[in-house]
């Protein structure tokens, strides 16, 4: 009903950011039930016509599930910084600095190397690593430092693909900064806000 509401109000189908800018129900609704937006329309949406891959959908339901919820601000900002084109490569003493100055965070190379363990599907699950295995946002050379995957890189060529994603980045880093950007001190974490074992732990 919501969605509804919300197309005939715009006069189109709306886009994920819409939710939010309207102030109607929580997008995280449709991540929570149908995995992505994407496939919420695929699935209901009669004038949608979807473009995306296979592998582009899970990365949409990867974001739209494991990121969107502004918990975990770090793989966000690497993601963002691929899709802008402004990560060519990336060494994690240099990296460290630099994105935790831009979240107005103290420093933790320990949630940086998780994130980039995130990112390259070295998750610690093994269920979680079949489920995601075409989320692979960075890969590592001999040397240790990490680049934009090419397969990622290419799939942004798909402007359908890159607007979703740079919409759900957006989400997330909104999210993060209305409720865990202010963390207790000497912490990560936000007073009073819900974590999960894995949010604590990964």
């Amino acid at each position: 009903e919501a969605y509804t509401k919300l197309k005939d109000r715009l006069g189109r189908i709306p886009e994920p950011e819409d939710f939010e800018k309207y102030g109607t129900v929580d997008i995280s609704k449709y991540f929570d039930k149908f995995g992505s937006y994407y496939n919420f329309l695929v699935k209901y949406e009669k004038d949608f016509k979807g473009n995306l891959t296979a592998p582009e959908q899970e990365i949409i339901g990867f974001i739209s599930v494991k990121l969107t919820g502004g918990k975990r601000p770090e793989e966000l900002m690497i993601i963002r910084d691929i899709v802008d084109g402004n990560l060519t490569n990336l060494r994690l003493s240099a990296y460290s600095d630099m994105i935790f100055k831009r979240l107005g965070r103290r420093e933790n190379s320990a949630a940086l190397l998780s994130a980039v363990r995130n990112l390259t599907n070295q998750f610690a699950k093994d269920s979680e690593k079949k489920k995601y295995e075409d989320c692979v946002f960075l890969k590592a050379d001999s040397n240790g430092e990490y680049s934009a995957s090419p397969e990622f890189v290419e799939m942004l060529n798909n402007a359908e693909f890159k607007k979703d994603v740079k919409q759900l980045i957006n989400i997330g880093i909104n999210n993060y900064r209305n409720n865990y950007s202010e963390p207790y001190k000497d912490t990560n974490f936000e007073l009073y806000q819900k974590y999960t074992y894995e949010d604590v732990c990964l």
